[in-house]
């Protein structure tokens, strides 16, 4: 399995994950959850692979795309200490539980510790039990509270840790 920083080449690998993954890890929660068109999370994509505040790592086998992670830099205000998020871990279904989570999330920290944050955070939906069990293995802490998904209106739970 290969690591590398995505570019526009990869939009549809990423869109296959994305659609694939949110459909076998979602499939218990309400439909709105899934509510994005296929071009919708196309030009989400395609847009994220442009920003300058983020960076969006593919993780491939044989040249086709089996999961991907999307780090985002946050701004200092509102928060206390420099600070990235993951905003996105999505992984093929045939591959969950076969270490390619591990190993984005471990590219996307050294990239956040690198770029000198000393927080890295992440939102999963509250029902999502098998994300936040693999986020805790990682060694991300549930924080208190919760904030709510906007189009969804389910809970989140934040989670985070400190960095080097």
């Amino acid at each position: 399995m290969q690591v590398r920083i995505a570019d526009a080449g990869d939009v549809a690998g990423i869109v296959d994950v994305h659609l694939r993954s949110s459909a076998a890890a979602y499939a218990a929660l309400p439909p709105a959850v899934m509510a994005v068109s296929p071009e919708t999370r196309r030009l989400q994509w395609a847009d994220a692979l442009e920003s300058d505040g983020s960076r969006v790592w593919v993780a491939l086998d044989a040249g086709a795309t089996v999961g991907f992670c999307h780090l985002r830099f946050l701004p200092s205000p509102p928060h206390p200490v420099p600070a990235a998020e993951i905003s996105s871990l999505y992984i093929d279904p045939p591959w969950w539980g076969r270490g390619v989570g591990r190993r984005l999330v471990a590219v996307a920290r050294h990239a956040a510790e690198e770029a000198g944050c000393r927080r890295l955070m992440l939102q999963v939906y509250e029902a999502n039990t098998r994300a936040r069990a693999a986020y805790a293995a990682l060694g991300f802490a549930a924080e208190p509270g919760t904030v709510v998904h906007l189009r969804s209106g389910l809970p989140l739970m934040v989670y985070g840790m400190d960095l080097a």
